[in-house]
Parts: C-alpha cells; sequence; structure tokens
C-alpha cells in the first residue's frame, strides 16, 4: 500500500457528522500516508464522539474487536460492546456485507461510505436507514490496524 493514494469522495449530501469527521480524517492525515491512533484527540471532535466507534484490526486470525462505541451506537446495537469481537456481537459476521466491507477498507487503505438499511442494529430499534463512514488507521502508515467509523442513525417516525 506505498505511495497511497486515495480517489474517494463524500456524496454532498452527505450527513454533516459524516462529512465533519472525513474532514477530520483528512486533516490529520500525513500526506500519502494513513493517520495513526496517536494523531487523534478526541478533544477535536467532541460533538462527534457520540456517533463514533473504532475497531481493532487483528490480522492473525483476521478480526476485528470494538474498541470504543459511542452512546448512540450502544443504543442501536441495545448493549455495549466495547471489547468483544464482532463475530461474538453478530450471527454470521465473517462472510457477511459489513464483514467485507471492513476487509476491503483494510486491503486498500481507503474509507468507504454507505447510505442504506442498518444491518447491525437490535431488534425493535426503528431504524429507517443509517449513514456511515469507515476511515482506516495505521501504525507504520500503510497497514491498517485501526478502523474509525462514525454512523449515524435515521429513525422511523
Amino acid at each position: 500500500m506505498s505511495d497511497m493514494t486515495i480517489a474517494f469522495h463524500l456524496p454532498e449530501d452527505c450527513d454533516h457528522r459524516v462529512r465533519a469527521i472525513y474532514d477530520y480524517w483528512c486533516a490529520i492525515r500525513p500526506g500519502a500516508r494513513l493517520p495513526t491512533r496517536a494523531d487523534m484527540d478526541p478533544v477535536d471532535i467532541p460533538a462527534l464522539l457520540p456517533h463514533v466507534w473504532m475497531a481493532d484490526v487483528e490480522h492473525s486470525p483476521f478480526r476485528f474487536r470494538f474498541r470504543l462505541v459511542g452512546s448512540a451506537i450502544v443504543r442501536g446495537l441495545g448493549r455495549d460492546v466495547t471489547g468483544r469481537y464482532f463475530e461474538d456481537c453478530f450471527d454470521d459476521f465473517e462472510g457477511s456485507g459489513p464483514y467485507n466491507t471492513l476487509a476491503e477498507v483494510c486491503s486498500t487503505g481507503a474509507p468507504t461510505w454507505r447510505r442504506g438499511p442498518a444491518l447491525l442494529t437490535r431488534e425493535g430499534y426503528n431504524v429507517k436507514q443509517i449513514e456511515r463512514v469507515f476511515l482506516p488507521f495505521a501504525a507504520d502508515g500503510e497497514s491498517v490496524d485501526l478502523l474509525l467509523a462514525l454512523s449515524v442513525y435515521v429513525l422511523e417516525d
């Protein structure tokens, strides 16, 4: 993943919080390399924190573990999953659409955005749609070892 040129653009009508976290990620990104966890300071994005979650990426075996989960995400999931592996929280996670998207971000080092049905929420949580962005981080600037995400739930009336 050396000399990483990322061709990624958010749609003009994306949620303002999604735009804000992406702009922040771009601002802390050191040139063509991925930012490290040390580049990020939560003090810089206090209004976004309820919608933020982070996942550690393990490569052997390849899996994801929640590092931090904001309060809006806890509400959407119906529980605090901090410290837990994704496959322990969601049935049939490996090979699912969300798993494949996270794996793609890890292999390409490029952000990804989605708006659509919520795939990983608690039963009975009346979500009309979710909008989210996944942003890669790498301690060495290249090999993704952490994902920063922001998810916004749009609830049914």
